[in-house]
């Protein structure tokens, strides 16, 4: 089994390449054939030149670049869609998660999971993240009929089919809660597991205290618009 490991980036030079070094280790040393793609979303920073210095002598490494910034869930088509992979994990570029959680993961999908969330149980975050993703959580329970724990953990594993059927997606900062409709529309199997997360350790978040009032009114925007395509077929 081949697995795609997509890591989204913005602004993360001061990580990127440990980042990197890491994966590479960890999936050479769990033995499947593997891909790595840094999906760099128009970093201003010199993220994608650290990240092409390293996959010009990794061979199992690739960058693709955004011309622009097309926010977080772009981001994530643009791995699904060039993942070629049996299975495909994004995950966030920022050190805070480890592949060490991959092998967990795929005994959910060899068990007949489409779709694995990571669940960061004990997280290492500010007090605002933590805010943001537990009033996220609760309104995605009540409006999305989410059963698990963290929708919005940087840390996604899914099955090449899902990730082929994916043409568009919103153009938010979030992919979690529309891969949880997607999900529900098609009849994937969705499973959870727990996942380390560490401390970040460099760059900044995009989650800054004076946005907090637009970060609320768009996660409420947005998770409207998936509420009403959770009933509706694709």
């Amino acid at each position: 089994m081949k697995i795609s490991v997509a890591f989204t980036a913005l602004n993360e030079a001061d990580l990127i390449g440990r980042t990197l070094a890491d994966a590479v280790r960890e999936l050479e040393k769990q033995g499947n054939p593997y891909e790595v793609l840094v999906v760099d979303n128009a970093s201003t920073d010199s993220t994608a030149a650290i990240s092409e210095d390293f996959a010009s002598s990794h061979e199992h490494v690739r960058v693709i670049r955004h011309p622009q910034n097309l926010g977080y869930a772009r981001s994530n088509l643009t791995a699904y869609q060039n993942a070629t992979g049996d299975v495909v994990a994004v995950v966030d570029g920022d050190g805070q998660q480890t592949l060490r959680d991959i092998p967990a993961a795929l005994a959910k999908i060899a068990s007949g999971a489409d779709i694995v969330y990571g669940w960061r149980k004990v997280r290492n975050d500010p007090a605002m993240r933590k805010v943001i993703s537990a009033g996220l959580n609760i309104s995605a329970r009540s409006m999305l009929k989410w059963p698990h724990h963290d929708i919005n953990c940087g840390f996604r594993v899914v099955t090449a089919k899902v990730a082929k059927s994916f043409n568009t997606v919103h153009k938010v900062n979030y992919f979690g809660p529309e891969l949880w409709v997607r999900a529900v529309q098609n009849g994937w199997k969705v499973e959870e597991i727990v996942v380390e997360h560490f401390e970040r350790l460099g760059g900044a978040s995009i989650h800054v205290p004076w946005r907090m009032p637009i970060t609320i009114k768009n996660a409420y925007v947005y998770l409207s618009e998936l509420q009403k395509e959770l009933t509706r077929k694709i």
